[in-house]
């Protein structure tokens, strides 16, 4: 199941982004919001040109609103119908009101009374006594104005309502809807307009002017504005009313789609040649009543007209330029391997190796890890692989962990490190005291290892007493923080030494010594040792540093790697694969918006194809470039062995095994189980399966197999990682202490 998380992780991904996306895009209350939405819109407008009309239409217009009160003791006192607050070429609309009524489902009508002010405190809603309450209307004139409670609007003021549906009827006067020109006579309608017209759900409109003020076919045009089009049709008749040519419109709610940018339902018709001032014979003046506006008017009926045009053209070039690259990174991603293998020379094992029952050869821990997983994109748990340095250090005996207090329990603050190793003595002293000869060991109790031990060497020493009184003493000064970063010569060891104790690793070496230089008297709390690693920054930092390089060094000078950045096509690939996913990402969600709020319907999901092809090459080139490892021949038997290893340790073969009977193969076991994060199992089988492990000191005390003793080691690992962190960025004080050499007087 776990090499399918990813695909798992980018699908709930994408259907994240676009549940944002729509949810973003569409202006829907929020859960738990009461409101009152207009769903419902009939609209009637009757054009009037007479003598002080300036240029007046008679609307009536029917509203059904659709209200939901999500507190039980919430209700509803107040609904309102805003009126457009439009000035045009100078001319303001004006609006007076004449009726409000309730239409009852059952089409009775209540007619509803003016009241004289604008209803502001809670009483005056419910305060029938006073003259107010509900079944009123009041219409606010405007300008708006919050601080002096004007709104271009109609309120109507009900009688506590709860969830349901209502609707008024309102009939009213607009001034300023018709124009005249020099060259044409004008009327313009807003219907309706703003984000409220996104709940429509029907929308009936007419406009109605008498037929002697119509102008005769050929000397007019006539428009409409809104919706996603940009243009909804009309139909025209002569007989729908008598002595009126009416100009119907009607919309459900499939044609009802808006975007930002046409959030409105509005109506043109324009006149002309001899009818030029058919209809706006008693039109207010206006700026440009003398003006030439017939070319400009039809220029912005074109505009509009060619908006969606446009949009259709814009989301039509972005599909093809989105799938176009697209395939150009599906190309390039699908031939990738071609190309990675003619840059670079990689080989094949000489034999697949399906399970290997032995640990292939003596090799350092942490390089194991690193090796077994070379070819994985899951990288290995680095805190198992520092558990498992230290467990192989416990393994050959060089450290052992004990019970400070031996009747307590094996928690961290109870644990020390002891160290084991004991160098034979050799007595002979150098010719000359002034010098520490790197070809003699000197016995001390507290000592300072340098574990340089290659191929199967054992660590020197040198004498820290010694050298603090012969050297110190004859003015022979050598800063000590460099002593203890120097590694001296190998130099010939007692056969004896070589005997009892194995060859330490890279990785081993660097863990002893850095154990060695914060002991006490050959042993240290793991408490205090790992606060005295994380306050050591530099020398820590350093510790870090060889560990991370221990994989390229050691690859390198034994054969595995053909070269010291053993990985790099590898991480080339993987970081294309990172990109591609980051790029996927930007189109899928701002890429998506902004198409949204641009061009709408996200582009006929170009945007989206070229996010979905950068997806499927991301998961592709990650499943492609694990294989990319710079092995040699031998680098890649190798890896087959560690890798049938690892699979055999990970196996229910290794559970049911009965071959393996010898302690120190279960001791290695143990060791790279807890390199390769497996510790776990081969603990349960060790316990199950190792009845007699006495004999071996590793396996018999439980700690080195508890979580302990893990946590203990993710500890130190953490530890060691902020004082290289800390290190590195410099946030540290440091401040060197003595100086030497020179002369001079004085005192006090």
């Amino acid at each position: 199941m776990r090499k399918y998380t990813g695909l798992v992780v980018i699908i709930v991904w994408i259907i994240f982004i676009y549940l944002i996306t729509f949810l973003g895009s569409m202006e829907v209350e929020s859960d738990g919001s009461s409101y009152a939405r207009i769903t419902d819109f009939e609209y009637k407008a009757e054009l009037v040109d007479e003598v002080n009309q300036q240029g007046k239409v008679i609307i009536t217009e029917r509203i059904t609103y659709d209200i939901h009160v999500e507190n039980v003791y919430e209700e509803i006192w107040e609904l309102w119908r805003d009126m457009p607050e439009s000035v045009a070429d100078g001319v303001r609309n004006t609006y007076k009101v004449n009726s409000v009524k309730e239409i009852r489902p059952d089409g009775t009508e209540i007619v509803y009374t003016e009241s004289d002010k604008l209803y502001w405190y809670d009483d005056d809603y419910v305060n029938t006594g006073a003259g107010y309450g509900p079944g009123k209307w009041f219409y606010s004139p405007g300008p708006y104005d919050e601080d002096y409670r004007q709104y271009e609007c109609v309120l109507f003021y009900v009688n506590g309502l709860k969830d349901g549906e209502i609707t008024f009827e309102i009939e009213y006067e607009m001034t300023g809807a018709a124009f005249k020109y020099a060259d044409c006579s004008y009327l313009y309608l807003t219907f309706f307009s703003g984000n409220d017209v996104n709940y429509l759900e029907s929308f009936k409109a007419e406009v109605l002017i008498r037929n002697k003020d119509m102008p005769k076919v050929g000397n007019y045009e006539a428009y409409n504005y809104g919706t996603v089009d940009m243009h909804y049709p009309y139909v025209e008749s002569d007989t729908k009313y008598p002595g009126y040519h009416t100009f119907t419109m009607e919309l459900d709610e499939e044609d009802l789609k808006f975007d930002d940018d046409s959030e409105f339902l509005e109506f043109e018709m324009w006149s002309f040649n001899e009818d030029k001032a058919i209809f706006s014979e008693h039109a207010p003046i206006n700026y440009y009543s003398n003006d030439n506006v017939l070319d400009e008017i039809r220029e912005t009926q074109q505009y509009y007209y060619s908006i969606p045009i446009k949009k259709k053209r814009t989301k039509a070039t972005i599909l093809i330029v989105c799938g176009a690259v697209g395939l150009l990174i599906a190309l390039d991603a699908y031939t990738k391997e071609k190309k990675v293998r003619k840059k670079y020379i990689f080989c094949n094992p000489t034999k697949q190796v399906l399970y290997c029952k032995e640990a292939p050869s003596n090799l350092d821990p942490y390089f194991a890890a690193n090796l077994v997983f070379c070819k994985d994109n899951k990288k290995f748990n680095e805190d198992d692989a520092y558990s498992a340095i230290l467990l192989s250090l416990v393994r050959k005996e060089y450290i052992e962990l004990a019970q400070i207090r031996e009747l307590n329990d094996w928690s961290q603050n109870n644990v020390k490190i002891v160290i084991k190793y004991q160098p034979t003595q050799i007595y002979s002293m150098p010719s000359n005291p002034n010098i520490i000869r790197s070809n003699q060991w000197y016995p001390t109790q507290n000592t300072n290892f340098f574990a340089n031990r290659m191929n199967g060497t054992i660590p020197t020493m040198y004498n820290r007493n010694y050298y603090n009184n012969s050297v110190m003493n004859n003015n022979n000064y050598v800063n000590s923080t460099n002593i203890n970063n120097v590694e001296p010569e190998i130099l010939d060891v007692s056969a004896s030494d070589i005997k009892k104790y194995e060859p330490l690793t890279l990785t081993e070496q660097y863990y002893f010594n850095l154990i060695v230089r914060h002991a006490i008297f050959n042993e240290i709390e793991m408490k205090k040792f790992q606060r005295k690693i994380e306050d050591d920054y530099e020398n820590t930092d350093t510790f870090v540093t060889n560990i991370e390089n221990s994989v390229s060094k050691i690859g390198t000078t034994q054969g595995y790697f053909q070269r010291a950045n053993y990985d790099k096509p590898k991480k080339d690939i993987n970081a294309y694969s990172n990109f591609l996913i980051f790029i996927a990402v930007l189109l899928l969600t701002l890429g998506n918006i902004y198409s949204y709020e641009t061009y709408g319907h996200f582009a006929y999901g170009g945007i989206t194809l070229l996010g979905l092809i950068c997806i499927a090459c991301s998961m592709h080139l990650k499943k492609i470039a694990p294989k990319f490892v710079l092995l040699t021949q031998f680098g890649e038997d190798e890896y087959a062995k560690w890798r049938g290893f690892y699979e055999f340790l990970n196996s229910e073969d290794f559970m049911n095994d009965r071959s393996v009977v010898e302690l120190p193969m279960w001791e290695q076991y143990l060791v790279y189980a807890t390199a390769f994060g497996l510790s776990a199992k081969v603990s349960k089988a060790i316990g199950i399966r190792c009845q007699g492990i006495q004999p071996s000191p590793m396996l018999s005390n439980t700690y080195y197999r508890s979580t302990h003793f893990h946590h203990s080691s993710r500890s130190f690992r953490s530890a060691a990682s902020r004082a290289s962190y800390t290190s590195r960025s410099g946030g540290y004080s440091y401040s060197s202490g003595g100086r030497g050499g020179g002369g001079g007087g004085g005192g006090h």
